[in-house]
């Protein structure tokens, strides 16, 4: 079955709607009116001529019967405008309901997209927490490929649901840029080094085309920019077969301030008659790739749209069985200084805490996965099932941070910080801090956390360096006595 999908966009459909409907009432109403002004005219004139005949001795009914036709036509035109008003009242009511229709289709499309992001997160954090932790115990090469193979794999689910939010957000006008100073030259050596093992798979070869007047450090959007280029170089190596190349030409204009960035392969290629359909969302060039090769159909989609609100517009240039051509120009600022690149200590110890923490989650395997990394940060704690198991332990017990599941049964997590807060006020005690732990993934949900009082906000799968950096802000680092003369 072909996939298709024609983007919703609730304005779009009730201005398209009104527009339809809404001139056709209004040239309905304009005809009427014309009508109705000629026929006044020819009243007004039959009238005048009347009084003409009553000066040449014409009899008085001819004057009576022409009003009489007056009154006729009055009653016809009150009943025209009667009718009009009646169907104007009910093209209205009909647009009205539509709209209630599409908002809530909206919101029912919302609701399942946070609550799909939410159940696939929920699994994939302790997956991709545990293979980190293994990863870090085992030197045998062999089980560290393997290890590597499965959490690829839990990455790219990952970023399926990553993608499906984005196109929505990028549907309803919700997705913005945020231009900062970046390492151009460094974040695509990144990218290349993300890649390295797909392309040593396949015996692909991956090269950057820097161009020397290109600047290592330009102003855009670093995490948009990277998520295009990530996109146009996976499909790159996707559809590239064994031995082939995979190139990236990188060139800045300085005259225009323009960065034209160019992804180019040996691959399948695309036929003409199919280039148009592969920017549709849910859309490949046809059925037999979609077997083959895998994916939503929605990376191009959102890379076309993303390019759009980094100021350019994605093109393609391809030739079947020859390869692909990706490319697009944005505009971008050079940057005449040097960001200092952080080098990663691999072998750098996890920084300890002094503390007791509640955590409180339902998941059990997410329960395990907990209870390693803050054993592993030094962290005593105890374990609350749901938000009415919190509420019982935070009244015996005194605790240095909460960690705050959101979905749970019985009670869950806002319910129980907004009645932990209510005993914070009654008691009189100081605010032990509340940090958000969820699938709850979308950018609304730190704001909703926030707004309810939680005092920072993590989402799942959780980076053990993310929970580092919160419990920087609000519990004290263990020092070690040993260390101390």
């Amino acid at each position: 079955m072909q996939w298709s999908h024609k983007p919703v966009s609730g304005f779009f459909t009730y201005g398209e709607f009104f527009t339809n409907n809404g001139c056709e009432l209004l040239n309905q109403t304009m005809t009427v009116v014309a009508l109705t002004e000629e026929n006044s005219c020819s009243l007004e004139n039959n009238i005048k001529d009347s009084a003409n005949f009553d000066d040449l001795g014409v009899e008085n009914e001819t004057m009576m019967a022409l009003s009489h036709l007056t009154d006729i036509t009055s009653k016809e035109l009150e009943n025209i405008n009667k009718n009009l008003q009646k169907k104007i009242n009910e093209q209205t009511q009909e647009l009205q309901d539509k709209v209630l229709e599409l908002e809530k289709a909206t919101r029912a499309k919302a609701d399942f997209l946070a609550n799909m992001s939410h159940e696939i997160r929920t699994p994939l954090n302790a997956i991709i927490g545990f293979i980190d932790i293994v990863q870090q115990n085992i030197n045998d090469q062999e089980s560290q490929e393997y290890l590597e193979i499965v959490k690829s794999s839990g990455d790219s689910l990952l970023t399926i649901i990553n993608d499906i939010l984005d196109f929505s957000k990028i549907e309803s006008g919700n997705m913005s840029v945020e231009n900062i100073d970046f390492n151009l030259k460094k974040l695509l050596r990144d990218i290349g080094l993300l890649f390295y093992e797909k392309t040593k798979s396949k015996s692909i070869s991956l090269k950057i085309h820097f161009d020397p007047s290109t600047p290592q450090v330009i102003n855009s959007d670093p995490t948009r920019f990277k998520q295009v280029a990530m996109n146009l170089i996976g499909n790159a190596i996707k559809f590239t077969g064994r031995n082939g190349k995979v190139e990236m030409f990188v060139k800045y204009n300085s005259s225009v301030e323009s960065l034209t960035f160019a992804v180019q392969d040996s691959g399948i290629g695309i036929a003409k008659e199919n280039i148009d359909k592969i920017f549709n969302p849910f859309s490949q060039e046809d059925n037999t790739t979609t077997r083959k090769f895998g994916g939503t159909g929605l990376g191009l989609t959102i890379s076309k749209d993303l390019v759009k609100l980094l100021g350019g517009k994605l093109k393609v240039e391809s030739e079947q069985d020859v390869g692909s051509r990706f490319y697009f120009t944005i505009p971008v600022k050079r940057v005449d200084k040097s960001i200092e690149i952080k080098k990663v200590d691999k072998n750098k110890q996890l920084k300890r805490f002094k503390g007791k923490i509640l955590l409180v989650e339902d998941n059990h395997t997410n329960q395990i996965f907990m209870k390693v990394i803050l054993k592993k940060l030094g962290l005593d704690f105890d374990i609350a099932n749901d938000g009415l198991e919190a509420l019982e332990l935070f009244t015996l017990n005194k605790y240095d941070a909460i960690l705050m599941d959101e979905n749970m049964p019985n009670m869950n997590g806002i319910e129980a910080t907004k009645k932990i807060l209510d005993i914070e006020n009654e008691v009189n005690v100081e605010h032990t801090p509340i940090i958000a732990l969820t699938a709850n993934a979308l950018k609304s949900d730190r704001k909703r956390f926030l707004d309810v009082g939680m005092d920072e906000y993590l989402p799942k799968p959780l980076k053990i360096d993310n929970l580092i950096a919160v419990f920087n802000k609000f519990l004290e680092e263990k020092v070690d006595d040993n260390l101390i003369n």
